[in-house]
Parts: C-alpha cells; structure tokens; sequence
C-alpha cells in the first residue's frame, strides 16, 4: 500500500510539472523562432486564466503586433523604393543637371545629365563630393541662398572643362527646418548653344541691314571712279597722273572689298532653304580639293575618300559644296600665312611645306569629313566661339566663313568639330548623321525642301 501510495503521488507530481513546464517550454521555443525572425511563432493559449495561460496571450498579442508592424514597415519600404525609383527615372529624363546635396554642401543624388557632366571634373563618382570640388562656379550663389529664406537663387557662370568652355545657368535653393538648413537643390542648364544662336540671330540680322545700307551707293561710287579715270586723266600733269591712277584704283579695289563683304553678309543673313536630293559623297569632297589644288599647285593637298565610293550624301549639293569650299579656304590661307610667317622670321631654315589633308571617315552612327592642315591651329580655349560670325584671328578674315558652314550644317541634322590637328595646325570635322547617308545609286526622286 505504501509504494502504491508513493508511486501515484510520484506521479501526479510530474503530470502537475508537466503542465507548468511543456508551456513554458513552449514559450521559450517561440520566443527562440521570433528572435530568428520568425514573427508567425505562435503558443496555445488555453482556456484558463491562470498566470501560463495570461503570459501565453500576452506572448502571441506581441508577436501579431510585431508582424503586422513588419509587414508595415516592409510596405512603407517598398512605396518608398518605388517613389526614389520614379524620380531617379523623372531626373534622369531631364536634360538639365539635377543635384540633391546634403547640408555640408555633400553631393546626396545627381541626376544623369549632372553626373556625365561633372565626372570628368571629379575623375569619378560624384556622390559623396564637396560640390567646390567638381563646380566651384556655384559657390556664390550658396551664400546667397542662405541669406534667401524660402527663395530660390539663379546666377548664369561659365564653366570651363579642359579646352571647352561652357555657359550655365545655375539655379540654387536651400531646404530648411526651422532655421537649420539641411539640404540644397542644385539645377543647371547648359545655355552655351542657346546664347550661341541667339548671337548668330543678331549678327544676321545686323549683317542684312549693313548690306541693305552699303549694297546701294557701291555701284554709283565704282561707277564714278573709273569715269574719273577715263575723263580727267588726261587734264593731270604728267608727273601727278601716276598717283591720279593709283588713287582711281585704290578706290576701285575698296569697292570690289566692300562688295565682297555685302555679298559674305547676305550669304549669313539670308540664306535660302535647303534642297534636298541624293547627291554623290565622293564627287562632293573630290571637287571641293580639286579647286583648290587647280588654283594652287604648290600646296600638298591629299584626299582619302575611305570606302564612300559608293555613297550618297542626303543633301543640298551646292550649300554642302559651299560648306567644303569655306572649310577648305581657311585651311589654305591658314597654311599661306603660317609659311609667310616663316619666310619673315627667317633663321636659315626652310620655310614648312603647305599641307591640307581630307578624309572621309564612316561610323555605325555618323559620318564625318575631316579637313586638317599644318598652319597655326585654334587658339587654346573657346575654338567653338569660332563658329559665330565675326569671330577670326586673321586680319583680313571676315568671320563668316565658319559661320556659314555651321548654319549649312545645323540644317543637315549635322554639326561642325573644331579641333587642333596632329599636322600642328587646324582640325573641321563636318559630321553628318548616319541616316543623312544613302547606299547604292538612289532612285531620282527630285527635289524637296528640308
């Protein structure tokens, strides 16, 4: 009777630690699996109110809460992902540059055009560097926006990036808590072409309204000079007759200048539209070169047609012509006066021998014609300024010959390089977009209008 009364109080001792132990141990396996990140662990709860029955409650409450606020914070994540996603795409889609800076003046989130602007200045990434670093330009108007509560500043800077030189205009406002600043938003848009064109627009009209003015009284004035010559010549002494002629002639060869420089101006100011029609690329080029060399043999003039026999330049044949003819003239009279120049320093050596080289030269994209020479190349610095009118280094130049040539090719969907050359001299590539070149003999199809 005694060990039947031992075993069975053995026994009801261990099934009452049994109910108090497997759901604490219970609680301790899910609170192991939530510590793993597991926060759908869960415990049974029982019916009773006892202390392992209310701490179990407990225990699942703080677990449900803890997955809900997961699955929020999860949710709030992703929308926040998906918002940075879309401005990152908005951003990268404007062409103006875009830059979100921290309060230390830190680069936090450039756009695509800021960044392929200003990583060649950073010789890298752009995140994470002081803005004076890559744009020192700017670092006024950010003395500015501190003093501007709530205001956006704009300041138009040129930036220089190694021989180029560009004109931006900067807009800068200042995020704020309080008084605190915590952040800035930099924008800029390169301006450089707009200004450009916007100069160009005034010179032609100041190059049409010149020429309407001289154009008129030239003629009267050739007119009388050589009536002169023929009526009075015979009334001057004999000794004063050779500088009576002189002074005829002079007059006479002004008037060819002037009307020279009319004719340059009305060709800039009113240039008609292009006609476009398939013309042969090879024939272009070819005889643009040939009418130079007929006119002067001395010069080393070499022609390096590539593969374009058989292409055909989608074109207004006679500007493309003038545009080759222009082009080319600079790059003869530069050779000229690069050896004149020589021929006056002396110093025993023999004066450099005029070159003047031509390659056509093709891409998957483009096509470019290029025209380089042995003179004395492009000044260090703006060499685009070069192609806006009235822009030369040569005494006697009127600044329009480039010029001209640019406006041909901004209505071929081309644009024009300047370049320093490995002759020692100039570089003009005129490059063409690749649709602008047509394969085999094209069909006649007359002409159009651009």
């Amino acid at each position: 009777v005694a060990l039947l009364l031992l075993f069975a109080a053995v026994w009801t001792g261990m099934a009452v630690a049994d109910r108090i132990v497997a759901p604490i141990g219970q609680l301790i396996g899910a609170a192991d699996r939530v510590r793993t990140g597991d926060l759908l662990a869960r415990v049974p709860e029982g019916a009773s109110d006892d202390e392992i029955a209310v701490l179990s409650r407990a225990f699942n409450r703080m677990a449900t809460q803890l997955h809900s606020q997961r699955r929020e914070l999860i949710d709030a994540n992703h929308q926040l992902d998906a918002r940075r996603r879309f401005t990152e795409a908005v951003l990268s889609g404007v062409t103006a540059g875009v830059i979100g800076l921290d309060d230390q003046r830190r680069i936090v989130l450039p756009n695509r055009a800021a960044s392929h602007f200003l990583e060649s200045a950073a010789g890298g990434e752009i995140a994470g560097v002081d803005i004076q670093h890559v744009l020192p330009e700017t670092l006024p108007l950010f003395e500015r926006a501190e003093l501007a509560a709530g205001q956006t500043v704009q300041q138009q800077v040129t930036v220089r990036r190694g021989l180029a030189e560009y004109t931006l205009l900067v807009r800068l406002a200042a995020q704020r808590e309080g008084d605190a600043i915590v952040g800035y938003v930099l924008t800029f848009d390169d301006i450089t072409v707009l200004l450009s064109a916007q100069r160009q627009a005034a010179w032609a009209e100041v190059a049409r309204r010149i020429a309407h003015e001289i154009k008129n009284p030239l003629t009267p004035i050739q007119l009388s000079a050589e009536r002169m010559g023929r009526k009075f010549a015979s009334q001057i002494d004999e000794a004063d007759r050779s500088s009576f002629h002189r002074a005829v002639d002079t007059i006479i060869r002004q008037v060819d200048v002037i009307g020279r420089l009319i004719r340059e101006f009305s060709a800039f100011a009113r240039m008609p539209d292009a006609r476009m029609r398939p013309e042969p690329l090879a024939a272009l080029v070819q005889h643009a070169a040939d009418l130079q060399q007929s006119a002067r043999p001395e010069l080393r003039l070499t022609v390096d047609l590539g593969d374009s026999a058989g292409l055909y330049l989608d074109c207004d044949g006679e500007k493309i012509s003038q545009a080759l003819t222009n082009v080319l003239q600079n790059a003869v009279q530069a050779v000229e006066e690069s050896a004149a120049g020589a021929d006056q320093e002396g110093g025993g050596s023999p004066a450099p021998v005029p070159v003047v080289e031509v390659t056509v030269l093709r891409g998957d994209h483009e096509l470019a014609i290029l025209v380089a020479d042995n003179g004395s190349g492009f000044p260090a610095g703006e060499r685009q300024r070069f192609l806006e009118p009235y822009v030369t280094t040569r005494a006697k130049g009127t600044g329009l010959g480039l010029a001209i040539v640019h406006k041909i090719m901004e209505e071929h969907a081309g644009r024009v390089e300047l370049d320093n050359s490995e002759l020692g001299g100039a570089l003009v590539r005129l490059v063409f977009p690749a649709e602008r070149i047509v394969e085999g003999r094209p069909r006649p199809i007359g002409n159009r209008a651009s």
